[in-house]
């Protein structure tokens, strides 16, 4: 019945704590994008885009630990709704994930968030360490492949390497926090996003 492979229980990556956030929703930033790259958002756009953010980030980590909870029980077991949950954890965060990888490998697509969008006017831009930037451009990639389209390459997928996919969503997260604190963006922008990945 399960149609996503197990994941690898080689896996070790610890996973982030998550802390709850607030379940009300942002507002959309596709109707009041700037006119210029580097204008910025007001203060309160921001915070709400930063909900969302945190928002994706502790879906990808709550459902990661989900199908890690579900993953042992699968051999043992006939119940096809425990299977189907299975299924829905995985997507689940692999969905968020690509997100995510959308997110910080700066999205041109009209209405997306930008991380610009958190940045003061004139600050220097953060890119994601060279290791980092080549992995969700790959990962990006692949997670095209398997979500959003039907191909073959699906078919012979043999796993997903969840737990560590999201430890390190987790740490390009910490490290871009890093920078809006630094280049003295937004302090309670920063906070939520502290609050989430740690300090």
């Amino acid at each position: 019945m399960r149609d996503f492979a197990m994941p690898d229980p080689g896996c070790t990556a610890a996973l982030p704590a998550l802390w709850p956030i607030g379940s009300r929703r942002c507002k959309r930033f596709a109707t009041i994008r700037a006119v210029t790259k580097n204008q910025g958002y007001p203060i309160a756009e921001q915070r709400e885009g930063m909900k969302r953010i945190c928002y994706e980030l502790s879906m990808c980590g709550y459902a990661c630990g989900e199908a890690m909870r579900l993953a042992p029980q699968l051999p043992y077991t006939t119940d096809l709704t425990m299977h189907y949950g299975y299924n829905m954890a995985v997507e689940c965060c692999l969905l968020h994930a690509r997100t995510l990888a959308e997110f910080f490998v700066e999205g041109s697509k009209s209405g997306d968030m930008q991380r610009r969008d958190f940045e003061p006017v004139d600050a220097r831009r953060w890119s994601a360490e060279k290791a980092d930037a080549k992995w969700l451009s790959e990962y990006r990639t692949q997670l095209n492949h398997h979500l959003a389209h039907l191909t073959f390459e699906r078919a012979r997928k043999t796993g997903w390497d969840l737990p560590g996919m999201t430890a390190r969503l987790f740490k390009i997260a910490t490290a871009w926090r890093d920078h809006l604190r630094d280049i003295g963006s937004d302090e309670e922008v920063v906070r939520a996003l502290t609050d989430l990945v740690g300090s």
